[in-house]
């Protein structure tokens, strides 16, 4: 029984301790949007590791990914920041810059290979998410 009672008294420390940790963070992300980045670092005691330059598909988690390239480019001296959530851990994610490529600059047969990846990949989601719809909604006799 006192076993138990530990571990119920433990999870609510936990979880305490997550919605204080949160509000902290919806904090810093509302003023992510109002000021510049080094003010609100200077402000909060989080640390941002760099991840460097990445372009989609690189190497990054599929969570992070879709969070980092779905944020809005951000202004000079800002950042965009957003959060998602792996296993067990909520991510902050902060985009810091935005390069655009002109696809002028690739060479023709790259500029090729990449409308036909895009190209699957929008296939790939139109089908996956017509699995999706269909089996929220088929009835099957």
């Amino acid at each position: 029984m006192a076993q138990a009672t530990a571990r119920v008294k433990a999870k609510l420390i936990q979880e305490k301790a997550a919605q204080a940790a949160k509000a902290k963070i919806a904090a810093m992300l509302e003023d992510f949007k109002k000021l510049p980045a080094q003010q609100v670092l200077a402000k909060y005691p989080f640390k941002f590791e760099s991840a460097g330059v990445f372009t989609r598909s690189q190497g990054l988690k599929r969570e992070i990914e879709r969070a980092a390239f779905s944020a809005p480019t951000p202004k000079a001296g800002m950042w965009s920041v957003t959060t998602t959530s792996l296993a067990n851990e909520m991510v902050v994610v902060a985009v810091a810059e935005v390069k655009k490529s002109p696809i002028e600059s690739l060479d023709p047969a790259q500029a090729q290979e990449l409308m036909q990846l895009y190209q699957r990949m929008r296939g790939q989601q139109l089908l996956d998410d017509y699995t999706q719809y269909l089996k929220a909604n088929a009835k099957i006799k």
